[in-house]
């Protein structure tokens, strides 16, 4: 894995030429790989608050024996959800980005069929997910990703440099428009499948089997 994100990284245009056709299986493996960086950061960061760590490091706290085992297992299952929904909710991003990519690319005239978007915005998107955690250069990681993505789509859809910018600014402000609709629809599913339930019985559970 760290030898196609280093050609990724280093040499974009010769990778993107030799992954164009790469299975979505494939490539949402590599994705998903990567991905698991974030997802491993917030398991820690939620698992050192939600378990009492930090708790413990409260000597009042820990002399008067609040913390209990069973909290810090509650604890550690509600850190490794939120790590799984971090980790899930970037493979799902990225499909859903290269469905609206495919919709933009058309106006474009792109040449390629889903399979090259799905490829171009997942490869692209990579280091940003892999690095984009680091303190002062996560910012520098999601400009370069863009930047790849252009290649990417410039080498898998037969674009132009120009087109393929374009094509990417257009991916982007679609995305920004339904990105201003999610808190709705989101509003709606909650009101209409109550998940708090879910999670709720969840929680209890794992209460009861650790008391």
């Amino acid at each position: 894995m760290w030898e196609e994100m280093e050609d990724v990284l280093i040499q974009p245009e010769k990778f993107f030429k030799k992954h164009t056709k790469d299975k979505p299986g494939k490539t949402l493996k590599f994705l998903g790989f990567w991905a698991m960086l974030p997802a491993f950061i917030v398991i820690v960061l939620e698992g050192f608050l939600n378990t009492g760590v930090g708790t413990w490091l409260n000597m009042s706290t820990w002399l008067s024996g609040i913390m209990l085992p069973g909290m810090a297992l509650n604890g550690l299952s509600v850190a490794i959800a939120m790590g799984f929904f971090v980790w899930l909710g970037i493979i799902i991003g990225v499909v859903v980005t290269s469905v609206v990519a495919h919709a933009v690319i058309r106006i474009f005239d792109g040449k390629g069929h889903f399979g090259r978007t799905l490829n171009a915005i997942a490869y692209g998107a990579s280091p940003a997910y892999a690095f984009g955690w680091l303190p002062l250069f996560g910012v520098v990681f999601a400009l370069y990703s863009l930047m790849l993505q252009v290649v990417a789509l410039k080498e898998m859809h037969k674009l132009d440099f120009v087109n393929a910018a374009v094509t990417l600014l257009g991916i982007v402000f679609a995305m920004s428009i339904i990105g201003a609709w999610a808190p709705m629809l989101a509003s709606i599913f909650q009101t209409t499948y109550h998940p708090e339930i879910v999670f709720g019985t969840i929680k209890t559970a794992a209460l009861l089997l650790t008391t």
